[in-house]
């Protein structure tokens, strides 16, 4: 069997194996799910800090209306509004040029998961593929973490402010992200499911008071 008649049968097993199929759609979904929130969250945070005048709520979702100020200090970073919003947080040492890269690049193998899945369920998932998934998932945390411990702590309201560190700083959706990644890719829907069930359990309690 010749290297074309081995990448034939490969693609075959990928789209005919069901563990296989299945594996593909879920992590490409996942992929561009987290890539969707980690945009959205890394174009939002600035927009938040500098436009807090110029806000209006549309269809339940805050539009934050571009000032001066934002404009000088970050859109003039990039053409696009997603990479100027990178290079702030760059300046701002928050992440490094590497990671500004590292998501460019991320991005780029999202267009492919939504332009060419075709393709991509014949090929499967690669490793690399993974590790591309990993590492937006640690750029995610650094920012999220930052942006919490920074900005959004009310310190006041801190107990023990000594004792909070900055890196175990998280987000309700950076949560539900870690959740979804579990269920999906590591088999761990069980405990993840009593979580949902106490969850359920206590916002049915408080509604019923």
């Amino acid at each position: 069997m010749n290297e074309a008649q081995k990448k034939a049968l490969e693609m075959i097993k990928n789209v005919m194996t069901p563990e296989n199929l299945q594996l593909t759609v879920s992590f490409t979904s996942l992929f561009v799910l987290v890539f969707e929130c980690f945009k959205d969250m890394v174009i939002d945070r600035p927009k938040e800090f500098f436009c807090t005048e110029k806000i209006e709520f549309k269809e339940d979702k805050i539009v934050y209306y571009e000032t001066e100020k934002y404009k000088r200090e970050v859109r003039k970073l990039a053409n696009k509004p997603f990479e100027a919003s990178l290079r702030w947080f760059a300046n701002h040492k928050v992440i490094t040029e590497s990671d500004v890269n590292k998501v460019l690049s991320i991005e780029l193998r999202r267009h492919s998961f939504v332009h060419e899945l075709y393709n991509v369920v014949h090929n499967g998932i690669s490793d690399e593929d993974t590790q591309l998934l990993a590492d937006l998932v640690s750029i995610y945390k650094k920012i999220d973490s930052w942006w919490i411990y920074n900005v959004e702590i009310d310190w006041d309201e801190i107990k023990d402010p000594d004792n909070v560190k900055q890196d175990e700083c998280i987000s309700s959706s950076l949560v539900m992200i870690d959740v979804m990644i579990n269920i999906l890719l590591k088999g761990e829907g069980e405990t993840y499911r009593e979580c949902l069930a106490q969850i359920k359990e206590t916002v049915t309690s408080k509604t019923k008071r």
